[in-house]
């Protein structure tokens, strides 16, 4: 069973020239719940936790940098 809420689109400030200008998809964390019956452990359940995932889409139109160059920037500072 997974439990997933679909993506969020959502706009960015640009880490270079701080303008709101970078389309973002964002996939929040997802749960996923695991049941098993053994003869051991005959209700046990498990489960996994996937963490939030953010996707660039475009550059920026006001600098022109890349949505390359972007998302390392974004990396570096820790944001995705």
């Amino acid at each position: 069973m997974s439990y997933e809420f679909g993506r969020h689109y959502e706009v960015w400030p640009c880490p270079f020239c701080r303008q709101e200008t970078i389309n973002v998809t964002r996939f929040p964390k997802c749960v996923i719940v695991k049941r098993s019956k053994t003869a051991s452990l005959p209700g046990s359940k498990g489960f996994h936790v996937n963490r939030d995932v953010c996707v660039i889409t475009s550059g920026c139109a006001k600098c022109g940098r890349p949505f390359e160059g972007i998302e390392k920037k974004l990396k570096e500072e820790g944001l995705i």
